[in-house]
């Protein structure tokens, strides 16, 4: 299996890399190089003296390119884009995508080679891969982008931008495929919540209060006696004598003095109780189930670049979808002839049945994929 190792670069890189790509034992008939503007063509006089740029790529040569203009040009890809009629815009990256690569890549490509970079292909067997890629990864440390079996890294660097990327030329086969089995468990947590509880105040109220005091009363209390005696000294006739004789008596005095008789305490008290938890949890289950032969059209691969190149020019913005997106409806289409029954070789009918049949998986759709599917049938042979 051959791969093809892409890697987009300023014009000085480019030429570095061509003298390690050669160096490394890749024959020249299998290195592409485009260079918007000639880039190249001003290091060719200085090359010439060591080696000779001709001799590290075949053919170099200056071209006029549909949709790059002036460049320079060799290799396999150089070829097929200068095969491509000058009405069309997008040779290159048509030509990117019969080498396999994805079409956002693809674009990018075309861009950077539009700013003014050299790009620079490589088509190596497996074996030779890894060396090729890591020449032309070492020639773009700070502004790499690349794919690896289709894993992509990215890091930033420089303002022009230098790519290195792998695309497959044959399909792999598919690995391994995993389906996770979910299940849900119950997981129980704990809230405070308020459940009640008491507020203190204090307030006054008033009762009747009653008590018993003794209380000493004194009472005047006059008696006359009959006396009959002389009149001793100091008692004299005459004489005026005033004798005040005063009862007393006690009343009660009321005071009141507060005191404490009670306290209230309050606390609260913590006691833990079982509580049964009763939910339901869901649990996914893989169920497999035999699945018939798919009806695959045979001869569907030769025509898959066809089917890249009718979706470049039927408009499509890259923001509505990419080729990836629409080549369902291409493969529908092919097969839709291909197993079409005696009578139904006309698109006008099977087109009401196609319909029926691409709405029933793909509801809604089929105005936008109906172009796709139309050229497909149109281009398939009945067996």
């Amino acid at each position: 299996m051959s791969r093809t190792a892409i890697g987009v670069f300023e014009p000085t890189e480019a030429e570095q890399v061509l003298i390690e790509l050669r160096t490394e034992g890749i024959p020249t008939e299998e290195i592409s190089v485009i260079s918007h503007d000639g880039n190249l063509a001003d290091q060719t006089a200085g090359v010439r003296g060591r080696k000779g740029l001709d001799q590290l790529v075949r053919g170099l040569h200056a071209a006029n390119l549909p949709g790059i203009g002036s460049a320079m040009v060799a290799g396999p890809i150089g070829e097929i884009i200068e095969r491509s009629p000058q009405s069309e815009s997008d040779a290159l990256l048509i030509a990117l995508l019969r080498e396999g690569v994805p079409e956002n890549m693809a674009r990018a490509y075309v861009v950077d080679i539009q700013q003014g970079g050299a790009m620079v292909a490589v088509r190596v067997p497996d074996e030779d891969l890894p060396s090729a890629l890591d020449v032309l990864r070492r020639h773009a440390p700070s502004a790499q982008r690349g794919t690896i079996g289709g894993a992509r890294t990215s890091t930033e660097g420089r303002a022009t931008p230098a790519q290195a990327d792998i695309s497959s030329r044959t399909e792999k086969a598919a690995g391994d495929v995993s389906m996770p089995v979910i299940e849900e468990e119950l997981v129980v947590g704990k809230r405070a919540v308020e459940r009640g509880g008491v507020r203190a105040h204090t307030e006054v109220t008033e009762k009747p209060a009653e008590t018993t005091v003794p209380l000493r009363e004194e009472r005047v209390k006059v008696e006359r006696h009959t006396v009959d005696k002389p009149v001793t000294t100091g008692e004299r006739l005459g004489s005026d004598q005033t004798i005040e004789v005063r009862a007393m008596g006690e009343e009660p005095v009321v005071e009141k003095r507060a005191r404490v008789v009670e306290e209230v305490v309050i606390s609260k008290e913590v006691e833990e109780r079982p509580e049964q938890i009763r939910e339901t949890v869901r649990r996914e289950d893989v169920v497999i189930e035999p699945l018939a032969a798919e009806r695959i059209a045979p001869g569907i691969e030769e025509h898959e670049p066809a089917f890249k190149e009718h979706h470049l020019k039927s408009g499509v913005q890259p923001g509505e979808g990419t080729y990836e997106d629409y080549s369902p409806a291409y493969r529908y289409g092919y097969k839709l002839k291909h197993h079409a029954g005696e009578g139904d070789t006309e698109w006008s009918g099977v087109e009401t049945r196609a319909k029926t049949e691409w709405e029933a998986h793909n509801p809604n759709t089929w105005d936008r994929f109906k172009g796709a599917i139309k050229h497909a049938f149109g281009r398939a042979r009945k067996p």
